[in-house]
């Protein structure tokens, strides 16, 4: 499914749906340059907004932010449109654009349609935009009715690869059972895992429920090192109530946090 091989998707059930996962890294020379581009996306509603989508930008350094959408191909394509029309046209989106030193993008489950779409921004030098494969990427189409959803992120750190062997196993099984109604990313580099849900409080609950009752939980969680945890979005009282008591885990390894201030932008619906 990476890289939008239909055939891939249609053979590998740990790559499943059409939706898209887009995550972009953005870079600053300077505060006074990021605090342009971060002032701009906090005041107004951006292109995906408006046309409906989701978004969230998270602030990860002192002069580094992450852009991230969960979204369909077709979608993708008209808000690129629309943001090169505004980019070229309207002054203050002119100085936003303007104002950020590189971009790197990753996007999971593009098409070719969507490459061919990207080429117009790969001519500018500062933009580097790459199709890498996921290790899971089940990505259904949600249709943005239901208010009550997230973006949870998780940074998982295994002692060695092994480890990081022994949770990607489990979260492959998950992924194709109790998680199976959540969008969800998961990506593997040597003993580090990068995963990334797009659910609601609903789908949160009964997959928290049913991950008490699986019998590879002690394995899984025995498997981390530390996962460092980032929920955004509309988070309700139960959820944030199960989230703490992952915080008070025995094992020490995990730390959760809501909605936190690094939290720019937070526009999310399923």
């Amino acid at each position: 499914m990476g890289g939008g091989n239909s055939k891939k998707a249609a053979e590998d059930p740990h790559h499943k749906g059409d939706g898209m996962f887009f995550l972009g890294n953005f870079t600053f020379e300077n505060e006074e340059k990021m605090k342009v581009f971060t002032d701009l996306n906090q005041s107004r509603e951006s292109n995906t907004v408006k046309m409906g989508g989701n978004e969230v930008l998270l602030k990860t350094g002192d002069l580094e932010c992450m852009w991230l959408t969960f979204t369909t191909p077709d979608f993708f394509i008209k808000v690129s449109e629309q943001n090169g029309k505004d980019f070229a046209e309207k002054e203050e989106e002119k100085a936003g654009f303007a104002s950020f030193k590189t971009f790197q993008a990753r996007l999971y489950n593009a098409n070719d349609k969507v490459k061919e779409a990207m080429k117009p921004w790969e001519k500018d030098p500062r933009i580097t935009i790459e199709y890498p494969t996921a290790d899971i990427s089940h990505a259904i189409q949600g249709k943005n009715e239901e208010k009550s959803a997230m973006l949870i992120i998780q940074n998982i750190e295994c002692a060695d690869e092994k480890g990081a062997d022994c949770w990607l196993k489990h979260q492959k099984v998950a992924s194709k059972t109790f998680q199976k109604d959540n969008n969800l990313l998961t990506i593997k580099k040597g003993n580090r895992l990068e995963n990334v849900f797009y659910t609601t409080n609903e789908r949160w609950s009964a997959s928290n429920k049913a991950l008490q009752e699986y019998s590879g939980m002690q394995e899984w969680i025995g498997s981390m090192k530390s996962a460092d945890v980032t929920v955004l979005g509309d988070a309700n009282d139960s959820t944030k109530e199960s989230m703490d008591k992952w915080s008070n885990h025995p094992s020490g390894a995990i730390k959760i946090t809501v909605n936190p201030e690094s939290c720019l932008v937070s526009k999310i619906k399923f």
